[in-house]
Parts: C-alpha cells; sequence; structure tokens
C-alpha cells in the first residue's frame, strides 16, 4: 500500500507549529546528529514530528492505505530501509504495521500481524 503523505504531513507540521516546543532540545539534537544526509525535506518533517503529531501522519498512512485502524498508540523507530526511515506503528485495535517514508513523500505500508 501507498499513501501520499504531503498534505497530512503540512497539517502536522502545522500543528506542531502552535505547540509548545514538547520535545527535549538535547534528544532532538542528538537524533538528529545520528541521521543520514540524505533525507528529503518531507522525510525529515516526519522523523523531526513530535510522537503524538507522527501518530497522526503514521494512521492517516494506514487508514488511506485501506487498512483498519483506530488510532496508533505507539511507534517505534527502526533501521532505516533503502535510505528512508522506518517505523513499526502499533494501532490501537491491536494490528502493527511496518511504514516506510520514501523520499517522495510516499509511505509504504505493511501489515505485520496478517496471522492474529
Amino acid at each position: 500500500m501507498y499513501t501520499r503523505l504531503s498534505i497530512m504531513l503540512a497539517s502536522a507540521v502545522l500543528m506542531a507549529g502552535c505547540e509548545a516546543a514538547e520535545t527535549n532540545n538535547t534528544a532532538a539534537i542528538a537524533t538528529k546528529a545520528s541521521q543520514p544526509a540524505g533525507y528529503t525535506q518531507t522525510q525529515q518533517k516526519v522523523v523531526d514530528l513530535p510522537d503524538r503529531l507522527r501518530h497522526v501522519v503514521l494512521i492517516r498512512a494506514i487508514r488511506d492505505g485501506g487498512a483498519p485502524c483506530q488510532g496508533v498508540v505507539k511507534d517505534i523507530r527502526q533501521p532505516d530501509r533503502g535510505g528512508a526511515p522506518f517505523y513499526v506503528a502499533q494501532c490501537q485495535d491491536g494490528p502493527q504495521y511496518a511504514v516506510a517514508i520514501a523520499p517522495n513523500g510516499m509511505a509504504e505500508v505493511t501489515r505485520l500481524d496478517r496471522g492474529k
């Protein structure tokens, strides 16, 4: 499943601007320092989002792909795949999805627990 994140990402970035800085500056600096220099602007925006707003982007990608998800309750950053930021998103209602953010802003979504 592939989903265009541009509109949702723009909304999440606007929401992030309205919120107080809720991330720890030291953690943000450490995270940025460990990331590849080759991220596109869209990929970097997703990586830099606070957890809550990144959950909004991830659930949007999952739902836009036609998969059921009542809400993302957590995501775990995984090692990049092919230069793309990669997350495992846990849905409130149980399913887990792997979400990779491609350089062009598309999200590749794969359900991880099909047998359950």
